[in-house]
């Protein structure tokens, strides 16, 4: 279930509860096909990490945002 807007989302599952998704982990998120396509949805909240960014869990991987870079990690 999402509440949205363009750039940032509130999410629920069962498996998870509610989740907030927002800025270039969103944009990454929905392009990846949002709770559809193979991340499935958020684990976590976002978290720090270093070098100033930002990293969220999924079902099925993670992304991770620093200024100027976005990575994907898939689950094994």
């Amino acid at each position: 279930m999402q509440n949205s807007t363009s750039r940032a989302g509130k999410l629920w599952s069962p498996a998870a509860g509610a989740r907030v998704v927002t800025g270039g982990i969103w944009a990454a998120w929905v392009g990846h096909g949002s709770e559809g396509g193979r991340l499935g949805y958020p684990t976590t909240n976002e978290y720090a990490v270093g070098g100033g960014g930002y990293a969220q869990d999924y079902q099925g991987g993670r992304i991770t945002w620093r200024p100027g870079n976005l990575t994907v990690e898939w689950a094994k």
